[in-house]
């Protein structure tokens, strides 16, 4: 095949960091942005050849199961010299960033520390494991056995969108669904919503272009909230976060008791917006408090604070960029863990509003122990505005997409695409794990349509399913044109099944815009797979149009 999907993704993933907030983000990334150094004159700017002498821990991995090869050998000078910034130091190369290193301590700075010790992946088939990860899929709900979903149609959705991601039409029938265990569905009510929706108590919150409303489990009692966002959950306290949108100020973040109906807004009443051209953005939510940033355009600042569910406002941090930018360096994903935050501060750019670069940071809640180094940016094969937490009984490792080069001697070089920064040790450490793993942030599949997961803080990738195409209904050869594409998503597992959607799609030039391709949709189909069984089953088609 031709052409590639790409998912907009973070165009949503950008499917979401910046689609989600447009400016805005799922999480809160504080930093300062370091100025380049020039490269060494040392380096040959002859490539030299790549020999691929294997190393025990990555060839004996087997890609059908997910386990690729991790790490690439170079001898001599790695060929890609002026791509990646490498430079010579002693007898071998490494990344520039390797050899500038520091990490920034409340106003000092101390050498990083690099060791050649590498973090094996752990793989496992526990699919235990994934039974937390329905939190991130809100495509479905569950309850007393029970699998809900929205049925769409063709109607549903344009027939044609750049990267093959297509727009929801206003206004059109679906119907909500529910599925038991023996595969018995019934039809609960039709409704004209579209995307995420949450199950809570005794009632659907649902959005429909923009205007946010629920109802009762026949679709009765509708309350309508107005225009703008579900931010995020918290089913335990029967919460619900909302960006509304204001007039005067555009984001108005609301907390919503799902028990009494009340609905009160946490910064229209808050001490942040000073001004109305401050953007006030939402970062992050853990035992009732909600992280959200304010960003001045025109000081380059950002202010990090801390709401209650009372509106209680306290500032964190302000942070501030080094670097002069045509953009904004704002907070781009940040989480919560402990008595600690965790955040990328950087910011995007360009026609396809890519992530170039920034810091990451760490601080404890209260602003204090201010920690950070430099991340990764555009100099980098990816961008890099992501991270995940690894956390065991020891330590804690952050792992962030970034190439890290090993010495095995004898004039050979190791690459590794993901990068652990052991934060009490000031250390970093080599991790032989997928790059594109940590930017799923949950389900990820690979280019052989292998499904992988990274459902916790463990560390421990689950292989949910290989080569999901062999579980699906192939289409009728007539239907198959030229190029055609079949891209997976909306992944989502409860009870022993694993539910998905497939669709096919081919690259259309009328729908192209400049370089951006674009995609006609073909056909769609969504499925769920009993995981477990004979690999010779096949996914139990749902429906399809």
């Amino acid at each position: 095949m031709r052409k590639r999907i790409y998912s907009i993704g973070i165009l949503l993933v950008a499917f979401c960091a910046v689609l989600v907030f447009g400016l805005k983000t799922e999480g809160t990334n504080v930093s300062e942005t370091a100025d380049s150094t020039a490269a060494s004159e040392e380096a040959d700017s002859t490539a030299a050849s790549e020999e691929a002498d294997s190393t025990a821990a990555s060839e004996e991995a087997d890609t059908a199961d997910g386990q690729a090869d991790f790490g690439d050998i170079c001898k001599e000078e790695p060929s890609d010299v002026q791509s990646q910034e490498i430079e010579k130091d002693g007898d071998y190369w490494l990344l520039k960033w390797q050899t500038e290193a520091a990490i920034e301590y409340d106003g000092k700075t101390v050498p990083a520390k690099y060791s050649d010790e590498v973090i094996a992946v752990d793989y496992t088939d526990d699919l235990s494991m994934l039974e937390c990860a329905d939190r991130m899929n809100h495509y479905y709900a569950y309850r007393d056995g029970k699998v809900y979903y929205r049925q769409y149609h063709e109607d549903s959705f344009a027939q044609s969108g750049l990267w093959g991601n297509y727009a929801p039409v206003p206004g059109t029938e679906k119907e909500m669904v529910c599925i038991d265990q023996a595969g018995v569905k019934s039809e609960l009510f039709q409704d004209k919503g579209c995307g995420a929706f949450y199950l809570i108590g005794e009632r659907f919150y649902m959005m429909e272009v923009g205007n946010l409303y629920s109802v009762d489990m026949e679709g009765q009692d509708r309350i309508d909230y107005g225009m703008g966002e579900i931010i995020a959950v918290d089913e335990a306290e029967h919460i619900i976060l909302l960006e509304r949108i204001d007039e005067e100020y555009g984001s108005d973040y609301c907390v919503l008791d799902c028990e009494t109906g009340a609905c009160k807004s946490l910064s229209l009443q808050g001490m942040a917006l000073d001004e109305p051209k401050d953007a006030l953005l939402f970062c992050a939510y853990q035992d009732r408090c909600v992280y959200l940033q304010k960003i001045n355009s025109t000081a380059k600042t950002t202010d990090l604070y801390a709401v209650s569910m009372e509106g209680e406002w306290q500032k964190v941090i302000t942070l501030t960029p080094k670097a002069e930018h045509y953009y904004n360096d704002y907070i781009v994903h940040m989480e919560v863990c402990g008595d600690r935050l965790f955040f990328l501060y950087g910011g995007y750019d360009g026609s396809a509003n890519l992530y170039q670069g920034g810091r990451i940071v760490t601080v404890k809640k209260d602003g204090s122990d201010y920690r950070s180094v430099q991340g990764p940016g555009d100099s980098e094969a990816y961008q890099a505005d992501c991270f995940y937490l690894r956390q065991d009984a020891e330590k804690m490792l952050l792992y962030y997409p970034n190439k890290f080069i090993v010495d095995r001697g004898g004039g050979a070089y190791q690459y590794y695409d993901v990068t652990a920064w052991d934060i009490s040790a000031d250390t970093f450490y080599p991790v032989e794990m997928p790059a594109d793993v940590i930017g799923a942030r949950n389900f990820y599949i690979d280019e052989e349509n292998n499904v992988l997961a990274l459902p916790d803080p463990s560390g421990r990738i689950v292989k949910v399913a290989a080569h999901l195409e062999d579980f699906i209904q192939v289409l009728p050869d007539e239907a198959v044109e030229d190029d055609l594409q079949l891209r997976f998503s909306q992944f989502y597992y409860k009870n022993g099944y694993f539910y998905f959607k497939a669709e096919y799609s081919v690259w259309s030039k009328e729908d192209c815009i400049g370089w951006r391709d674009g995609y006609r949709r073909v056909k769609t189909q969504y499925y769920r797979l009993k995981l477990g069984e004979d690999a010779a089953q096949k996914a139990e088609l749902l429906y399809s149009y």
